[in-house]
């Protein structure tokens, strides 16, 4: 459970990198 909030960081941080590339385009 340690690691979850990390886990959740780096899933959000792809998020929106993927949204920033749709945004951009």
């Amino acid at each position: 459970l340690h690691g979850a909030p990390a886990t959740f960081q780096r899933l959000m941080d792809k998020v929106l990198r993927d949204c920033d590339d749709y945004c951009a385009a």
